[in-house]
C-alpha cells in the first residue's frame, strides 16, 4: 500500500511532466528534443555506469 506522501510525490512528478509537455506543444518529438538538451546540458553531472561492449556480453 502506497503512503499519503508517496502519492503526493508521484502527483507533483506527474504535474511536472504535463507543465513540460505542455511547453513542449505536446509534441513527442519536441519532447525527446527536450530531454536530450537537458542530457546535453547536464552532461558532466550525470553519473554513468560503466560502459560495455556487446562482445563482453554475448561471447
Amino acid at each position: 500500500m502506497m503512503s499519503e506522501h508517496s502519492k503526493d510525490v508521484i502527483d507533483r512528478v506527474r504535474a511536472i511532466r504535463r507543465k513540460i509537455s505542455e511547453a513542449v506543444g505536446n509534441d513527442p518529438e519536441g519532447l525527446v528534443r527536450h530531454y536530450q538538451e537537458l542530457d546535453e546540458k547536464y552532461r558532466a553531472r550525470v553519473l554513468r555506469g560503466k560502459q560495455t561492449s556487446q562482445k563482453k556480453l554475448n561471447p
